[in-house]
């Protein structure tokens, strides 16, 4: 009985984060997630920020950038990157923060 019931909620688990994996690329690549990237940024940096795509990976939790440029100031050069993922701690995210672990640009 318990091994039956531990299966239920195996299985139930893997269906949660299998639907999770497929949703979460849809809900990153709208519009009000951008903006709302793009504002914190500017308030982080006081430049704008532009890029491609973001993509959203689960295992482990990840963002990755494709193609980012922070605009540059009067007479400054902007600056850029082909890829930059960020690495995301678990524990926050239960909470609904993000906390950045790693940086690899």
């Amino acid at each position: 009985m318990l091994r039956r019931l531990l299966l239920g909620v195996a299985v139930l688990v893997a269906l949660a984060i299998a639907g999770v994996a497929l949703l979460l690329p849809r809900l990153a690549d709208r519009p009000e997630v951008r903006e709302r990237i793009t504002a914190a940024a500017y308030d982080a940096t006081g430049r704008t920020l532009s890029y491609d795509t973001l993509e959203v990976g689960l295992l482990p939790p990840r963002l990755e950038i494709r193609a980012a440029q922070l605009a540059g100031g009067p007479g400054e050069d902007p600056l850029g990157a082909e890829r930059i993922a960020l690495r995301v701690a678990w524990l926050p995210l239960l909470a609904r923060q993000i906390l950045i672990e790693r940086i690899d640009v």
